[in-house]
Parts: C-alpha cells; structure tokens; sequence
C-alpha cells in the first residue's frame, strides 16, 4: 500500500501546485477511514516541497516517485521513494526519510538521539558506520542531496523500475519460533524498526549501566498484538547473554516457555524461567530479568501444590523486582484472559515506585502481524467493544486475508490447504467444550463436538504419554503434528502462524436487542474465568481477540451463534449480512 506512486515530473508539479498534500489526505482517509492529523498534512506540505525543489533544479525529472509506502508485515510507512536507473543500467531506489528538527542532542542508545535537547550530535563518532552506507543531510546541505540522487540515478527511466517495486512479492516473514536458536548464538535476521530501535537500545544500554546503579531499573515496554515484543525481548536475551550478563528471560506461559527451551535445547534452557521461580531468589541474584507477557502476572507465586516451607510472603511483582538489578517488562494490558492475571502499566508502576526504582516506558505501535495492517487489530477492537477505534468497518486488504466459513469443517479444511502449501496453520477455538485427559492408549478425545466434525483440544498440560505424532501441549504450536488439534487460548497465545482458524463459540454472543455483546457463561467450559463474576465478558473478549490476532497473513472464522455472526458481517464493506 502507499498513498501516492507516479512519475517525478507529476510530483514536481503536484507540489508547485500545491496539490500534494490534499492528495495525500484523500488517499490517507480512502485507505484507513479518517483523516490524517493535521501536523503530519503540515509536515507533508513543508517537507515535500523541499524535495520536490531537489528533483527540479537536479534535473530528476524522468524517475519515479512513491509517498508514504507501507512496508510488507508491518504499519509503517517510507516517507519518499525515488527509482531510477544508475551506471551500468542498474536498477536503483533511493529511500529518503524527511525530518523536520531543528536540533538535536545524545541518547544513551547506540542508535539515537534525542530531538528536543539543544546541540547537534547527528555526526558523533558513534554514527560514523551508519553514515556511510545512509548519509544525513540537513537544509544547508540540499546541493549535497541532489548530488548523491544524481550519482545513483543517472540514467533516469525510473517508472520501469517504480513497477517492479510495486509488483513485486516480499519474501516470507521470518517467524520468531523458526530463529531463536539462530538468534541465541548471535545469528539474528531479525531487523528492528523506528520505536523497537529505540526501545532496545535503552534497555541494552540501561542494562550496562544499571546494574551498578544503586537504585534498581525498571523498564517498562507496551504494545499491541504483533509489535514486536517477544522479538525484542529475544533479541535483547541474546545480547545480553553474549555479553557475558546473567540474563533471565521469564514468563506466565508454560507452552511458550517450554517451547524455547525445546528450541535452545539444554545449552541455554536453564535462563528461560517463570514468573513463578523467583520466590527463592536472592535479592540481586539476576544482572537482567526479561519478564515477557507481563499481563500475566499473578498476585501471588503460591499456589495450591506449593510446600509450606517454600510458600513466600511477598506478592510476584515483589520477587521479580527483588531478583534483578534491571527488571524488563514488556504486556498488553488487553491479553489478559484469567481473573487472576494482574499484570498492567499502573501495577507494575506503583510497585517499583514503591521500591524507589528508575522506570522508564515505551509503547510500542507498528503492527507486524496481520500483515501489518493496523486496521485489522483496531476493529477487532471496536467490533468486540473492548475499546473505540476509527476502524468501524472492515472494508478488506489485498495483503491480510480475512474469511467467514461456514462451517467448522470448511474452516478446517482451509486452514489444512494453507499447511499442505508449507504455511504454518493452527486451528483454535473458545473454550466451550470440555477438555478430557487422553485415553490409556495416549489417544486424544474427540471434544470438540460441533454436529458431524468431532476434533480433540491439544493434549493437556499435564498428559505425559501420547501417542506417536501428538505434541504435547506446550509444543502444540511448534510441532507438525499440532495440525491435528483444535488449540484452545492457553496453548496458542504468544505464538504467531502464518494462517490461524478460529470457532468463535456461543461463550461470547451479540444481540441486536440489546446493541450490545453478552458473555454465556453456561457455554463456558473454562471453570476459571467462569468464576470471575462480572469480568466474564471482559475476559472472553480479551481471549477472541488474542485467537483472531494470531495470523500473519490470515484469519478464517467460523461463528457457531449466526446472530453474532450477522454482526461481524454488519461490519464488513465487503460482507453480504444475513437476514434476521
């Protein structure tokens, strides 16, 4: 996607004309159904023109030109793009980031600086690698700009290549699953962009420095489904670990957490914990603690098998903020899915207040699931009601395919279509069936019961003989075999595939009568949230949108209420609404 494409000449003149700008806009709200803030329409009118006089007075009138590109699996967008043709009638594309600062001063990251601090530090030694393969001109040095344009895009006939770039096909996304291993041994093809950069480089750097603080450090990083948390939080782990620190990396998951150390094998297993394992700890014991999904952290790390000897006074925020000298904390507050999951910004704030910590926060906005496509997790949002966003309607993205079947079979055989073609596929489900222990034999019971299609949930967290071919449950999304299975919320959460399938089941049900979402309880298998008296709607909410959220290119749906699944067409441009 991108908001304007065509030839440097029609964007000279576009500009002169003083038409760019409102094209932009029109395209901006055509393609997401608002309006662009106004100081990114001034931002637009004051930077294009600028460029626009580079392309003129340099003579780059034969090449082509793109305006706010969206870049394939994520939410962010290129400012300008000019192609053309350079010696040797190579293909070239010149990406040219436009920012409008008028100074400039240190960050602690390797990679940044901070814009409202007086002074210009733009060429620190610390930038000089970056520099040279990404040169930084300011207003006096456009001559400098027109210069280097001109030198790697001499021969013009840029709209050839402008094509090429628009039809051409991203290679598939890199999956974080697939390259922890490579990731942990210092082998990273992961690429982080804008607000993860910044993010990581201040924990990398706080966690360098503040160990030695008195003061504990505390890092707070908030995002979305699909912004990147876990890929940071990875990334950071191998790091440190590399580095020589005494890294942790925690979470509330059993099948995430099992599920890495399957992958890392017994080298690094031993630094991937839970939230749970701190209770023994001494204080200070971890340079680093990475605590990932922290939503679900609980009030207590006791439970009902814990030994009176072992049983600690301190609440689970408290023990991680004691184990670790700097305590990472990356969430999104609206996964949680357990009335006794109690992670938040305000929670973990007020707790390392209270211990006199530093605390730093960042938030966390480009989308790198569903395709990149902000739209698609914003009306999630709205049409569950969880809360208002611009995106009332769906109105379809070539890049994230979106699809209602009829039945759960058809579903399945969807997802089992995009598996057979060597995309990762996984079929989920609410929790509206019972979840039996396997047979004798290591067999799984057919619960999932829907008419004639009769499917087992993945294995139980506890069944430990299976039979040949069945994962267990905290390899269910990683494991071939987990096709077989319907994975319920505490199984697929945290992961990502390429295509998921979801049965939106009678737990959760729009009535028109009442304009509004109902829980129903008594569909409800999960005894858990079933308790959880006036959060039972909230929590079920929060469990569809982490399932409908877990594809990378696609999401099929099967809605066992049709009233509710009428709504979800109601807010479909593309739907065809039933009948009442």
């Amino acid at each position: 996607m991108r908001l304007y494409a065509g030839s440097s000449g029609q964007f000279v003149e576009d500009t002169v004309l003083n038409q760019i700008a409102g094209k932009l806009k029109n395209a901006f709200f055509s393609h997401y159904r608002y309006n662009p803030p106004h100081a990114e329409i001034n931002s637009w009118q004051n930077s294009l023109r600028a460029m626009a006089g580079i392309l003129q007075y340099g003579d780059l009138l034969d090449h082509g030109v793109m305006l706010e590109y969206q870049l394939p699996l994520t939410s962010r967008r290129l400012d300008f793009m000019v192609t053309g043709k350079g010696q040797a009638n190579a293909d070239h594309a010149v990406i040219v980031e436009l920012k409008q600062w008028d100074k400039c001063g240190t960050a602690d990251g390797e990679n940044e600086v901070v814009t409202f601090v007086a002074g210009d530090v733009l060429y620190d030694p610390k930038f000089e690698g970056v520099l040279k393969t990404d040169p930084i001109f300011t207003m006096d040095e456009a001559p400098d700009l027109m210069g280097y344009l001109q030198e790697r895009l001499c021969a013009g006939q840029g709209m050839e290549v402008l094509k090429r770039v628009e039809e051409s096909q991203y290679r598939p996304s890199r999956k974080l699953m697939e390259h922890v291993w490579q990731v942990i041994n210092g082998n990273s093809h992961y690429v982080l962009l804008d607000e993860q950069v910044v993010a990581y480089d201040k924990v990398r750097a706080l966690a360098k420095t503040g160990f030695h603080d008195r003061r504990k450090t505390v890092i707070i990083v908030k995002g979305g489904p699909g912004t990147g948390k876990s890929v940071i939080a990875i990334k950071l782990m191998a790091d440190l670990l590399l580095n020589g620190f005494n890294a942790h990396y925690a979470t509330g998951s059993k099948a995430f957490t099992e599920t890495l150390r399957n992958i890392i094998g017994n080298r690094g297993s031993v630094q991937f914990k839970y939230f749970s394992s701190y209770s023994a700890a001494q204080a200070n014991e971890i340079d680093v603690l990475i605590a990932d999904e922290s939503h679900r952290i609980r009030k207590t790390s006791n439970s009902r098998f814990t030994a009176a000897a072992n049983r600690s006074g301190l609440e689970q925020i408290e023990e991680l903020l004691q184990a670790a000298k700097v305590c990472v904390f990356l969430f999104d507050d609206v996964q949680v899915v357990r009335p006794n999951e109690i992670g938040s910004v305000e929670y973990i704030r007020r707790h390392a207040q209270a211990k006199k910590c530093n605390v730093f926060e960042y938030e966390l906005e480009a989308q790198f699931r569903c395709s990149g496509s902000d739209a698609f997790v914003n009306w999630i949002d709205n049409t569950l009601a969880i809360r208002r966003t611009a995106n009332v309607l769906w109105e379809g993205n070539e890049l994230f395919d979106f699809k209602i079947l009829d039945s759960p079979q058809a579903l399945e055989d969807a997802i089992r279509k995009k598996a057979a073609e060597g995309y990762t596929a996984r079929m989920t489900a609410g929790f509206c069936w019972k979840w039996s222990s396997p047979r004798p034999d290591g067999t799984l019971v057919d619960d999932v019961l829907i008419g004639d299609y009769r499917r087992p949930w993945n294995a139980r967290p506890e069944a430990a003989r299976l039979a040949m071919g069945i994962p267990k449950a905290s390899l269910w999304a990683h494991l071939p075999g987990g096709i077989d299975q319907v994975g319920c919320i505490y199984t697929a959460q945290g992961f990502e595939f390429d295509y998921v399938g979801v049965i939106f089941g009678k737990d959760l049900l729009y009535r028109f009568d009442r304009q509004d979402w109902i829980g129903g309880r008594e569909q409800s298998h999960d005894t858990v949230v079933r308790r959880s008296g006036g959060k039972f709607a909230e929590l079920v909410k929060n469990t569809y949108r982490v399932l409908l959220s877990r594809g990378m290119k696609g999401c099929y749906v099967h809605f066992m209420d049709k009233e509710t699944e009428h709504f979800i067409r109601s807010r479909m441009e593309t739907g065809k609404p039933l009948t009442d």
